[in-house]
């Protein structure tokens, strides 16, 4: 979660204001639209998305990082506009010089998956132990899925589960289906009850892997 989600603005309001009460209102909004459950079901209404990249922008062009932040991820999944991978690219990277951590996660996830440029997993690992390192559960899952499948660092099955079960109690809904996967190989009664436990967490958040490991369960 953003440590400080008003940026420079967030800081000298009067308690009780006018202005510090709108001011609250807008950096609250920022918060919902850079926190992971602002994806919820990326709302049904795409002109919301619309509104809202085109207030980021603003906000951005009047030197706000966390709304370079917001526009990043905005820009990286087509939310409100086309996937633009350059003005994500740009925009993580102003957000990051503003001193969004958080933001480093835009540039792991171009590097891990290739977004607009060819995959280098190396490369993307530094960006996401720092976004990780702040709490951003998307940058824990990339470690988790990049240890299980050696992309980018040593394949270690460990770490793979200790970054993914991170990312599961920080919110992330498909790092359960991911960590029970990993717990069903140990293939006893207590890494099986505990998969069981992470599935069905996942399927409340919503987690379409969650739902079929554990259709395959059933059926095995």
């Amino acid at each position: 979660h953003p440590r400080n989600p008003g940026g420079s603005g967030a800081t000298g309001c009067r308690a009780g204001s006018g202005d510090g009460e709108a001011r609250a209102g807008r950096e609250r909004a920022l918060r919902r639209a850079v926190e992971p459950q602002a994806r919820r079901a990326r709302r049904a209404d795409r002109g919301v998305d619309v509104e809202l990249a085109a207030y980021f922008r603003a906000r951005g062009d009047k030197g706000d990082p966390w709304a370079h932040y917001a526009l990043a991820r905005f820009a990286l999944n087509g939310w409100g506009m086309e996937i633009d991978p350059p003005l994500a690219r740009v925009a993580a990277e102003t957000a990051i010089r503003g001193g969004v951590v958080e933001a480093n996660q835009v540039l792991a996830a171009m590097h891990y998956y290739g977004i607009g440029q060819p995959a280098t997993p190396a490369a993307a690992i530094p960006y996401a132990r720092r976004a990780a390192d702040v709490g951003v559960p998307a940058a824990m899952y990339l470690l988790g899925f990049a240890y299980r499948d050696g992309q980018g660092v040593a394949a270690s099955k460990a770490e793979a589960r200790r970054w993914l079960r991170a990312a599961a109690d920080a919110g992330h809904a498909d790092a359960n289906a991911m960590w029970a996967d990993l717990m069903l190989d140990d293939q006893t009664a207590a890494s099986d009850a505990q998969a069981i436990t992470a599935l069905e967490a996942g399927m409340e958040a919503g987690s379409a892997h969650a739902f079929y490991l554990r259709g395959y369960m059933h059926e095995n």
